[in-house]
């Protein structure tokens, strides 16, 4: 069976580069996340930016995201990330 993206496009392994997959495996709510933060980088002054990431650091603490991947980290496992925003 090949491995599928958001989307259903299958993909051939032989030929996708490796990042590909580690995108398709990743918390995308946390990604998004970051792209915040990094986009308001660009026009906010230290404390701004401090005071956002804080704010997104909350945000990303209660996404099933993040008890998945404390509790796959704990039990020495892979995780498996949903996506979704609220528990």
């Amino acid at each position: 069976m090949k491995p599928r993206l958001g989307g259903g496009w299958p993909v051939n392994p032989r030929s996708a580069p490796p990042a590909l997959f580690w995108v398709a495996r990743a918390p995308t709510v946390g990604l998004a996340l970051i792209k915040r933060a990094l986009d308001a980088a660009e026009t906010n002054d230290l404390s701004a930016q401090l005071d956002l990431e804080r704010e997104l650091q909350r945000e990303a603490s209660q996404t099933p995201d993040f008890a998945e991947g404390v509790g796959a980290f704990l039990e020495k496992r892979q995780a498996n990330f949903t996506g979704r925003r609220s528990r």
